[in-house]
């Protein structure tokens, strides 16, 4: 995962490798595991930082 993260002090750019569960016998084979450090500023699939996130539901009331 690499992404420019949009963030209240500005954008951040942020990298991650992601692990997959490569045991046959694990209830979680084949799934995809994000890095958490990357998960700190913000949530796949996502641009925004979470402290945008968190800014903008605040308003919403």
């Amino acid at each position: 995962m690499r992404k420019t993260v949009q963030t209240m002090d500005g954008a951040v750019f942020v990298a991650g490798k992601s692990k997959e569960c490569t045991n046959s016998s694990c209830t979680h084979f084949g799934k995809h595991y994000y890095a958490t450090g990357v998960l700190k500023y913000s949530l796949p699939y996502s641009t925004y930082g979470l402290d945008v996130l968190a800014r903008c539901t605040g308003f919403i009331q």
